[in-house]
């Protein structure tokens, strides 16, 4: 039969097997066994600690509910004995117990004592007598005629008689029993009738016995029957026959303290609460006391009795928070001044004796109180006087062996696993004690096997390799979280069907639980050990559910900048042109070059889904994708990732990638080729970039040729130590903005700013280089540069700055600094002849270079130097001694140049009509700037022409004739008929000075008939104003 639990895509089916069945093998002609004599009558109790384990109350549980039924074990004989035993073990309704049957002896004295162990060695005295009702004679003082009463009163919880029917007491008063104590205590046989004698219980423990009835209590005792004495019985000097027996409970009362021990005070230590001290048989039959309550006692102490800790006695209750006569605890201490013991103690026992302090409050017992009492009652009374008994303090102990979890089946989408286990059983030996006329004979030992069968499973799904399921338990020990239920505990079959296109986890873990809620170790499997997580099918590549990582995943080839990741879909690298990404796909660790070389893909699904908050290294992620357009982003989470090393370098037709708020880069470290050959992104925001923990930035932004613009002013470069071909190949980039940069770390430079060819100037003066090394190739062809201020440059003499200005043609200023050691490689080149300077501040070419020469600015100005004049090598190598700052600009001269203002004329807009068919324009004019630097007493002129024919604008063929436009200045003074020949307007002898400017405001006359005008419309004409021989 199976078992089905729909747990979401999860369907679990558990199987188990059915345990051993021992035979038992008897062997008639087996020579009885010696056993010794050091065995007491009710033994030690044995250091096995008891697991939490519910047992049911009344016996009448024993028959009810089977549906949790183990097969019985029989047990097998280690050693034969004098006579027959068997014994058989069950778990029934949640309860293991063994079942014991022996021979009956004849002449058998004073009934039989069974002895258990689980190590052979320290045998124990359970209470076996289960289901069997127990005489107790109360021997009470003066009137507290209450043992009986508290018996009998109702548990509030189940609306019983506390005792259950189980424990049976006659009460008869100390008076009367001192008088003829055998008379009660045996039949008119001479056999007892009782199997315990309770004495007391009031305040002050009322009368004390006589000798005549201590004999007859201390040989009742000595017949294995129990001894229970309750409040202030033993103590001090009250009692001094009661306290003879205070040696046989391992106490000493403080009045009579062998010698060499002695107390530390004598405080009456008592409360009313308790709590316990020892989990063990006592505490589990009739009632299974919780270990860790506390439990409500009407107020108790304890009275100078002082147990001692080696005594071979049990502390099974202490009093908690002791508040009677003070909360000091008084220790007891040998002749070393060793602590031996102490005197907060509420029940005690040794073999078959117990004193418990109830009493204090005299008649009062809470029902808490009670069921300590009728366990006591039950687990002293230990003497079995049938040939048969049960053990019901046994307890499962083993664990259910490991789960085994194997593939059953699979399809594309699902795969079944089987699950069994097996429980282990916990093995207990019996023998049986018999005092006969003929002696003391023991029975076999059996060793008998206690299993309870699998009672479920739990099981958990998660990321984790090393994870296991969490078990819930209850109070009582109890696994309350159970969520795979098998069948049977003899047959729990399971199956787990897992649909991995709706499952995150990676691992199944499985633990068994045993019906004494035992829990297995946990049995761990990987998931994608048994199923293939990523598919590849006609250009697409899907990955199911399943938690990337490069390190698990991958096999990595070679290492540094030649590293190969090759991830399972290698061999279809070329092929993949769209990757599907099913929901539930995580990623940890490293997602080293996870798409890397898909040169053919174009789309990926799911993205947004792609849980990355666990990862921290993406070297490499899209490196290569070279047919990508557009990636969004928006959706990762790179809070914890330190490595984008060639994150996109090489996708070379992404035009557009978009970050969302959670990529974040605060523990990054390595940028280095992260956008990398990305030569048709437009715009790349990385304005939100936290670059604080970087060091690497190394060819970022290289090969970025169609920005013109990069946000990098916000930068943080205080760990950068090398930014070699950052900007590289930055083709159409007109600024940048890097005066926030801060390099007290850097070390590498080459080709940082090379072939930004649209660059025209770059403020570096926040640049800390002390410690840079390679300054080669800085600035290579980066050919529209005009201007640079390296007076900052702290450039050591020995390092590297081969091609520094390479091919920077356009550079006309540089100012170095004091230690601005340039070298002689650094390919700065002389100017061009005739070339124009190209300066920021004078938009119009106004100057040029006069020869092949720089030359120092020194006193003048960047146009007018008046410094030496340098060749570049001679800069290079004067910079390796020079001890100032200087300004070197090219040698050059200024021109004249000619500007006519406004530009154009509309005579239609802006003439007056005068008399004789005239239209004159508004007021124009012409400047003329003379910037040559030796221009004094040489000579210029201002040629006008027009080009004629006047043009109908609609109709070409409509033409005004003749010369009807003239030049003259505001005031008429002079008028020239302007033709198609140049004539001279204005001329003049230059004068010195800095700069010389000329102004000469003027007006066209536009004259002619109305026969002339061919038709009504737009005619145009071009005059032509030369500044000629504008050059010295």
């Amino acid at each position: 039969m199976k078992v089905f639990r729909k747990l979401g895509n999860i369907l679990l089916v558990l199987s188990g097997i059915m345990a051993l069945i021992f035979a038992l093998n008897f062997k008639q002609d087996s020579k009885a066994a010696e056993f010794p004599e050091n065995v007491s009558m009710k033994g030690l109790q044995s250091n096995l600690e008891f697991g939490n384990r519910v047992f049911e109350q009344i016996e009448q549980n024993h028959l009810q509910s089977r549906s949790k039924i183990q097969p019985q074990e029989l047990s097998t004989i280690i050693t034969p004995g004098n006579f027959r035993l068997k014994a058989e073990s069950q778990f029934v309704s949640n309860q293991s117990s063994v079942k014991l049957n022996w021979d009956a002896l004849p002449n058998v004295k004073e009934g039989y004592v069974v002895q258990r162990t689980t190590d052979g060695y320290s045998w124990t005295v359970p209470p076996t007598t289960y289901g069997q009702r127990v005489e107790v004679l109360n021997v009470y003082p003066g009137t507290s005629n209450f043992l009986k009463r508290w018996m009998d009163q109702l548990d509030p919880n189940s609306g019983q008689p506390v005792s259950m029917g189980l424990i049976n007491v006659t009460p008869v008063s100390i008076s009367d029993f001192n008088r003829n104590p055998n008379s009660y205590l045996k039949d008119s046989l001479g056999n007892y009738k009782y199997h315990s004698v309770y004495f007391g219980s009031e305040d002050s423990g009322g009368q004390d016995l006589n000798y005549s009835s201590y004999q007859a209590v201390a040989a009742y005792a000595e017949t294995g029957r129990s001894l229970i004495f309750g409040h202030d019985t033993i103590a001090r000097s009250l009692h001094p026959y009661m306290k003879q027996f205070a040696s046989k409970l391992g106490f000493v009362i403080w009045d009579a303290l062998p010698s060499g021990m002695t107390v530390s005070g004598r405080n009456l230590v008592g409360s009313t609460q308790i709590q316990i001290t020892k989990d063990g048989f006592l505490t589990q039959y009739p009632y299974r006391l919780d270990p860790n309550a506390t439990y409500n006692i009407k107020m108790a102490h304890t009275t100078g009795q002082f147990f001692v800790n080696n005594s071979g006695a049990t502390r099974w209750m202490s009093f908690k928070n002791p508040s009677y006569n003070g909360t000091i605890v008084n220790s007891l201490r040998n002749n070393y001044g060793q602590v031996i013991g102490d005197n907060n103690h509420y029940l005690v026992t040794k073999d078959n004796y117990a004193m418990i302090q109830t009493g204090h409050t005299t008649g009062a017992c809470t029902p808490d109180e009670a069921k300590v009492i009728a366990n006591m009652i039950y687990y002293i009374g230990a003497l079995n006087t049938n040939n048969s008994g049960e053990d019901h303090t046994v307890l499962d102990q083993a664990a259910p062996n490991l789960p085994q979890i194997n593939l059953t089946n699979q399809n594309s989408n699902q795969l079944g696993f089987g699950v069994s286990t097996t429980d282990n059983a916990t093995f207990y030996q019996y023998r049986v004690k018999a005092n006969t006329s003929a002696g003391v004979s023991y029975s076999d030992t059996v060793r008998v096997p206690l299993s309870t069968g699998i009672k479920g499973y739990v099981y958990s799904l998660d990321s984790n390799p090393n994870g296991t399921p969490s078990v819930v338990k209850n109070s009582s020990g109890e696994v309350t979280n159970i969520n795979l239920n098998p069948t049977s505990s003899s047959n729990p079959l399971a199956t787990l069907l897992v649909n991995r296109n709706g499952l995150a986890s990676n691992y199944l873990h499985v633990v068994a639980v045993d019906g004494a809620n035992n829990v297995s170790a946990t049995k761990t499997v990987k998931l994608t050990d048994y199923y293939q997580w990523w598919e590849y099918n006609s250009g697409t590549l899907t990955i199911y559910p399943h938690q990337l990582n490069s390190n698990v995943d991958a096999t990595i080839i070679g290492s540094g900048t030649a590293t190969i990741v090759k991830w399972p879909w290698d061999q279809y690298l070329s092929q993949i042109n769209n990757v599907k990404i099913n929901p539930g796909v995580t990623a940890t660790g490293s997602l080293f070059q996870l798409f890397a070389r898909m040169t053919a893909l174009t789309s990926i699904q799911g993205l947004a889904g792609l849980d990355t908050s666990s990862v921290i290294d993406m070297r490499g992620m899209f490196q290569d994708c070279s047919s990508l357009t557009t990636l969004d982003l928006s959706g990762f989470n790179t809070a914890n990732v330190i490595n984008f090393y060639r994150f996109l370098r090489g996708c070379t037709n992404l035009t557009n990638v978009k970050f969302g708020p959670n990529f974040l880069t605060s523990n990054v470290v390595d940028f280095g080729g992260m956008f990398e050959f990305c030569g048709s992104l437009t715009s790349l925001d990385v304005s939100k970039f936290d670059t604080s923990n970087a060091t690497q930035f190394e060819a970022m932004f290289s090969g970025c040729s169609k920005l013109t613009k990069l946000e990098v002013d916000r930068f943080n470069t205080s760990k950068a130590t090398n930014m070699d071909w950052m900007f590289l190949n930055c083709h159409n980039l007109t600024t940048l903005n890097i005066t926030n940069f801060r390099t007290p770390m850097l070390t590498s430079m080459q080709s940082t700013f090379s072939e930004c060819r649209r660059l025209t100037t770059l403020d570096l003066s926040n640049l800390n280089v002390s410690k840079v090394n390679d300054f080669s190739y800085l600035f290579e062809n980066s050919y529209s540069l005009t201007e640079l201020d390296l007076s900052n440059f702290n450039i050591k003499t020995t390092a590297d700055t081969t091609k520094m200005f390479n091919k920077t043609n356009s550079l006309w200023k540089l100012k170095l600094g004091a230690n601005t050691k340039l070298g002689t490689l650094t390919f700065l080149g002389n100017p061009t002849q005739g070339t124009v300077i190209n300066d920021i501040f004078n938009p119009t070419p106004v100057y040029y270079a006069t020869g092949n020469t720089w030359r120092e600015v020194a006193t003048g100005s960047p146009h007018l130097p008046n410094g030496a004049i340098k060749t570049a090598a001679q800069i290079a190598g004067e910079s390796q001694t020079r001890s100032d700052d200087r300004i070197y600009v090219w040698d050059q001269n200024g021109i004249q140049t000619l500007e006519f203002t406004p530009g154009s004329i509309d005579l239609g807009t802006y003439a007056g009509h005068l008399k004789n068919k005239e239209y004159v324009s508004a007021s124009q004019n012409l400047k003329i700037t003379d910037n040559r630097n030796d221009r004094s007493g040489k000579q210029w002129r201002v040629e006008a022409a027009v080009t004629k024919p006047f043009k109908h604008t609609t109709d070409p063929t409509k033409v005004i004739s003749g010369d009807p436009l003239y030049h003259h200045d505001v005031n008429s003074n002079m008028k020239i008929n302007l033709s198609a020949t140049a004539r001279t307007l204005y001329n003049g002898t230059a004068t010195s000075g800095y700069q010389e400017i000329k102004n000469f405001p003027f007006l066209i006359r536009f004259k002619a008939n109305p026969s002339d005008i061919p038709a009504a419309g737009t005619y145009k004409a071009t005059v032509t104003y030369t500044l000629v021989n504008p050059l010295p």
